[in-house]
């Protein structure tokens, strides 16, 4: 009895970490995060933009001087 018992719960364990149905959930879901890492590609644009427009007006000191 106590053998079977443990059969039964071993097979439960086992099909409780079987990947079935993974199939079914799809990668679009939205994340909490989402709106955080927009924010966090936008602020490095604008870092990129502003690094390129000090770039020109240094140029444009160095050659004006």
């Amino acid at each position: 009895m106590k053998n079977l018992i443990m059969c039964v719960f071993g097979l439960l364990a086992l099909a409780g970490c079987s990947n079935e149905g993974a199939e079914n959930q799809t990668t679009n879901e939205k994340t909490v995060i989402d709106a955080q890492l927009q924010a966090l590609e936008k602020a490095h644009n604008v870092e990129s933009i502003l690094k390129e427009s000090e770039e020109r007006t240094r140029e444009a000191m160095d050659a004006a001087q």
